[in-house]
Order: C-alpha cells, then sequence, then structure tokens
C-alpha cells in the first residue's frame, strides 16, 4: 500500500490498523462510542461479512452522559440491527475493556444509566 504523507505531516508516525475477516459463515460487529467536550455523546457501527463486504452500519446520537454509556449503546445498537438482519453468528469488536467486562460479566453496569444497558445486551 503506498502512503503519501504531505511535507507538513512527515513528524506523525503513521500506524496502519488492520482488520481481520470473521470466519466464514459469521458477521463482524464494530461498534465504537464517543464523547465531545460538551458532554454530548453518540455511537456507531458497522457489520461486515466473511468476504469484508458491508452488510449494514449506523450512527446514532444520544444525548448528554459519558463515553462509557455511549459504548454501551453502540453495542446495543449494533446487536439489534445483527438480529433484525438475523445474523446468528457475530463476531463482536469493541474498544472498551470495561464494557466487555460489563457484558462478560466480569463486571457490572456501575455508571450513570448503564445497568439497563448491560442487561439488555446481555439479553440478545
Amino acid at each position: 500500500m503506498d502512503v503519501h504523507i504531505p511535507e507538513r505531516f512527515r513528524a506523525v508516525k503513521v500506524v496502519l490498523i488492520g482488520w481481520k475477516l470473521p470466519p466464514d459463515g459469521w458477521v463482524k460487529l464494530n461498534t465504537d462510542g464517543s464523547c465531545r467536550d460538551d458532554g454530548s455523546i453518540g455511537c456507531g457501527g458497522v457489520i461486515k461479512g466473511s468476504a469484508g463486504e458491508w452488510l449494514g452500519g449506523f450512527s446514532k446520537f444520544i444525548g448528554n452522559i459519558n463515553a462509557y454509556v455511549a459504548e454501551l449503546w453502540g453495542v446495543l445498537e449494533g446487536l439489534k440491527i445483527a438480529r433484525r438482519l438475523n445474523f446468528r453468528a457475530l463476531e463482536l469488536h469493541v474498544d472498551s475493556v470495561v464494557v466487555v467486562q460489563a457484558i462478560s460479566g466480569n463486571g457490572h453496569g456501575s455508571h450513570r444509566g448503564s445497568a439497563a444497558h448491560v442487561q439488555k445486551i446481555r439479553k440478545l
């Protein structure tokens, strides 16, 4: 892959991040949440198939709460879409260890507004 970096950005270190395909017959759901300085949060996600093809995606403005809840919203919305599209073999990727721990039962939804989200995710 050729990467052209303009002169003014030469001091910036470029890191190419890869994405691995899910196993044959599976789909991969990548989700993320974000929080702005003013406290407004949103989430988004993408579902791709075992050939890397785009199968679905979403973005959502949530309101004002915290980044942890934004991450949970992303997982919840992504799982709802995957279920609606009838995907049963799903690999979930999230960049928050705290969210993974909460969903897997090794943590808990301790932040304001998060316990209900964790329960809904576990039911899906």
